[in-house]
């Protein structure tokens, strides 16, 4: 009996050296997975757990799915702020230096601006974004795709009421889950209406372009929208990006026209590359107006920043994503939920910080 107790008592000091095994192993795991091609993103949680139990059993050591999951996620987070990780800025507030308005908090306010994408549904997260806006001065909210997960109808009228009941502006574009269902627009525009628009915020100039779909080309009249409208244009707002180069060999890889898989069949891949093309067009053109400072586009569930390598005038900004699950594993393994928010300046500078939902 007292060799039991005394057994007992050992595992009991161990147990806190055991759960940190755990989780560095996973931990590592993840971070190896992320970086590969097929990386964190769709492999899930679960498989990385899966993967990893044999080693772990053999230590007599039980996991925890969704503990070890939410440390793991910490883990990596946390890795990737620094240079060991994806190289995609994470910290809460973007240091842009080139920005004189991060160097001097002296400034006068001119508004607020909040950026939200990927909500995916998830009303709890939506409600807490919106209670942080409101307590935030915020002037209107733009949202950059993702609303739902399927874009059924009673899906997207659900956010849609949330967001009118919130009392606050906004204006929102689709992503490509906001298409699911019906493979086109027409779910999302008896909901929320057009998603090309030239929005004025005292002054300052906001252009949102829907650039969702894989497969689809953009319909010529709304490519001519865009150039008889593009010189207006402060920023630019997007579902999905167009710059991604320097991000974590995943993260690079998702950009307009991109997909996860491959095609499948030549005629699915020739309107790829179609789509692609478009997407080099609206960089270049983007680039071509010296009066755009910034882009901001969603789809990654990670936020990041970048400056372009042709314009060095031109930044490039994903928002994180506000959902709390990813293909209904936790969001936090690849990044805390959270929204930016955009501070305007009255001698044109600004300043982009991140919000983690909480």
């Amino acid at each position: 009996m007292l060799g039991n107790r005394t057994g007992r008592r050992k595992l009991g000091l161990f147990r806190p050296f055991r759960m940190l095994f755990a989780v560095v192993v996973l931990g590592a795991l993840v971070l190896v997975v992320s970086s590969a091609a097929k990386g964190i993103y769709f492999t899930g949680i679960k498989e990385i757990v899966y993967k990893s139990e044999p080693l772990l059993s053999s230590l007599h050591i039980k996991i925890d799915e969704k503990k070890v999951g939410d440390v793991a996620g910490k883990f990596v987070e946390r890795v990737s702020q620094t240079n060991l990780g994806s190289g995609a800025a994470t910290s809460r507030l973007d240091n842009n230096t080139d920005n004189a308005s991060v160097r001097d908090y002296n400034k006068n306010i001119l508004a607020k601006v909040a950026l939200i994408s990927d909500i995916h549904g998830d009303v709890d997260n939506l409600e807490k974004t919106l209670n942080i806006i409101k307590n935030d001065d915020i002037e209107v909210v733009f949202i950059l795709g993702d609303i739902t997960n399927y874009g059924d109808l009673d899906s997207l009228e659900k956010v849609n009421n949330i967001l009118k009941n919130s009392e606050i502006r906004y204006y929102a574009l689709s992503g490509d889950h906001d298409i699911a269902q019906t493979s086109d627009l027409s779910n999302f525009l008896k909901v929320f209406g057009n998603e090309y628009n030239l929005v004025d915020v005292k002054g300052v100039k906001f252009l949102l372009f829907g650039n969702s779909f894989n497969y689809t080309k953009i319909p010529v009249q709304n490519i001519s929208w865009l150039e008889n409208n593009i010189n207006k244009a402060d920023f630019i707002l997007l579902s999905q990006p167009v710059y991604t180069s320097g991000l974590s060999p995943f993260f690079e890889k998702i950009y307009m026209g991109s997909t996860s898989t491959d095609p499948g069949s030549e005629e699915l891949k020739l309107k790829q590359d179609e789509v692609r093309d478009q997407g080099l067009a609206l960089l270049a053109l983007i680039r071509s107006e010296s009066g755009i400072k910034a882009v901001f586009a969603g789809e990654h569930h990670k936020s990041s920043h970048l400056t372009d390598s042709m314009r060095s005038t031109l930044e490039h900004y994903v928002v994180g994503a506000v959902t709390d699950t990813v293909n209904e594993y936790p969001q936090n393994i690849i990044q805390t939920p959270r929204f930016s928010v955009l501070n305007l300046y009255e001698d044109g500078s600004y300043k982009v910080e991140e919000q983690v939902i909480e």
